[in-house]
């Protein structure tokens, strides 16, 4: 019985370490698997990958056929060389494989495979589906090809041309100019451009990244596009335009040198996202690097990880502006974002959204840094409620030499803005929140620095508006004065929950001898006085400037 097992181990050994050259579907192609359990039949189970047509798939050992199989020490010992729809397959002993479709090949292919040890055989059909086709793109090659990745179009505009909804242009950075690569482009829908610089990679990596290749815009969008992995420099108009469309993605990718905006969105719907992107080299006319004119109609903008530079000193306007009209919906994301000037007055206006429609409006702008937008007048952050409500939170950003404000923001409609632990370092006024009509402003756990005006500053705009602001746990350092509160017209009411800060500077309440401005626990009769519930460094003062201003108990502006 030992001497008998032994033989048939040292048989499978023999098995385990022959590997015949040739094609598929032939017994001499014998590949080895892991010996688990030889006394035991194998079994294979089907299996389903990605692919992309005119491009070759190279599937790893990793996540190749055999990961899901039970071997018990079996061997791959056929498969079929030619798919059900003409694609060649060659598997190698460790499961990995190539597999590459018949020319502009889209849809479902079949392959089987076939595991044998001494007890027993199992089959497996492997489906490789390809949703669509990959159209490449290099300009270093001499003739002109067929786009497939064997034989490449030299120029872009072979590849719009042909490419239809679920294709991939690839562009690979072929000589590293521009020829074959400009003109602007109109991209149809449902059609992706990838260039070199993030690699083609499915569940494997059919071109491994490089270095970006580089076009001229603008590049039009037809809806349902994701840009990535490109140099776009230069432009007659915009670099990229989405104008009527949706659903469009523009990430790690280095855009440069427009005649107007760097990313024109007119009337963009659906979510349009821009990430982790390089924006430098805007344009000397007072044009944003990206900019969104919605009228009545409604998107989410998410515009993260990008770093914005304006190298030359153009005269640019805002980085983000947007002003929707009509009944336009805007759901902002800007998140993690960095404008670091090197130079002073290098940037206008950071991220900015006025609501002048009707639509309810949402901000979130989060953990992004601005230094050098200390133009006169301008300011990193902008929030405004002109007609329809914004609310939102403006969250662990940092602004550093700003001009009017760090933070310039305004509630109305019954909005409710948050704005918490940001560092505010070097501007006229720290935060600058006013009310067109009835809303909330919450500021609370900031660091604020050096403003030459007021730290915080809130007011009544509105006529007959009532205003609640929080001012919570901020830390308000060398500032000429830490907070005023203004109410300048009768009908106007101002409520100020002012508790837990730290300040070294004066307070300050006018209603103007017309309106009211109403401060929770300001005197000792009502839980105050602010002395008392905030932590005042010496020789600061409450100032009262006329008799409309009241101290109310504590939860009177009922703010939460």
């Amino acid at each position: 019985m030992k001497k008998r097992r032994k033989n048939k181990f040292f048989i499978g050994a023999l098995l385990s370490a022959t590997l015949l050259a040739g094609c598929g579907d032939d017994e001499q192609y014998v590949f080895t698997t892991t010996n688990t359990n030889p006394a035991v039949a194998p079994l294979a189970r089907n299996d389903a990958f990605p692919a992309l047509g005119n491009a070759t798939l190279n599937q790893a050992a990793a996540a190749g056929v055999l990961t899901n199989d039970t071997p018990n020490g079996a061997t791959i010992t056929s498969f079929d060389a030619v798919g059900s729809q003409g694609g060649t397959l060659s598997l190698n002993q460790d499961g990995s494989f190539t597999y590459t479709p018949a020319a502009n090949f889209v849809g479902a292919e079949t392959f089987t495979y076939t595991l044998s040890n001494s007890v027993g055989s199992s089959t497996a059909t492997v489906t490789l589906t390809s949703s669509g086709r990959g159209r490449f793109v290099d300009n270093s090659v001499g003739t002109n090809g067929t786009g497939t990745q064997a034989s490449p179009f030299n120029n872009l505009a072979s590849a719009v041309a042909i490419a239809q909804s679920g294709d991939t242009i690839f562009i690979a950075r072929g000589d590293g100019s521009n020829n074959g690569m400009t003109g602007g482009f109109a991209l149809p829908a449902g059609v992706n451009l990838t260039g070199e610089g993030t690699g083609l990679i499915l569940a494997q990596t059919i071109v491994p990244a490089g270095q970006a290749p580089t076009l001229q815009g603008p590049i039009t969008c037809g809806g349902n596009n994701v840009i990535k992995g490109i140099t776009i420099d230069g432009s007659a108009s915009d670099l990229v335009v989405i104008n009527g469309v949706g659903d469009v993605t523009i990430s790690d990718s280095t855009l440069s040198n427009p005649t107007d905006d760097h990313i024109s969105i007119i009337n963009g719907s659906g979510t349009l996202n821009v990430l982790r992107n390089t924006l430098d080299l805007p344009a000397n006319n007072n044009r944003d690097f990206i900019d969104v004119n919605n009228a009545s109609t409604n998107a989410t903008i998410v515009a993260n990880n990008n770093i914005f530079r304006n190298t030359a000193g153009q005269n640019v306007n805002g980085l983000l502006f947007i002003e929707p009209t009509g009944t336009s919906q805007i759901a902002l994301t800007f998140r993690s974002n960095v404008a670091d000037g090197t130079a002073a007055q290098q940037f206008g206006y950071g991220v900015y959204l006025d609501n002048m429609g009707t639509g309810a409006c949402t901000v979130d702008i989060a953990g992004n840094t601005f230094d050098q937008f200390n133009r006169p007048g301008r300011y990193p952050i902008g929030v405004f409620s002109t007609n329809g409500p914004t609310s939102g939170s403006i969250t662990n950003n940092t602004a550093t030499n700003s001009g009017f404000a760090g933070i310039y923001a305004s509630a109305g409609g019954n909005g409710s803005i948050t704005i918490s632990e940001n560092t505010v370092d070097t501007s006229q006024y720290g935060v600058y929140s006013y009310f067109d009509r009835n809303g909330t402003v919450v500021v609370t756990d900031n660091t604020i620095r050096n403003s030459t005006n007021v730290a915080i500053y809130s007011e009544i705009f509105g006529t007959n508006a009532t205003g609640k602001i929080a001012v919570r746990n901020n830390v308000l350092n060398s500032n000429t004065e830490s907070f005023y509160g203004y109410t300048p017209n009768a009908g106007q009411t101002l409520c100020v929950d002012m508790t837990g800060n730290t300040l070294d500077s004066n307070v300050r309440f006018d209603g103007n001898n017309a309106g009211t401005v109403n401060v929770e626990r300001k005197e000792a009769a009502q839980g105050g006085p602010l002395s008392a519930v905030n932590t005042f460094g010496g020789g600061v003062t409450v100032q009262d400037v006329n008799p409309t201003v009241t101290s109310v108990v504590a939860g009177a502006c009922q703010i939460p």
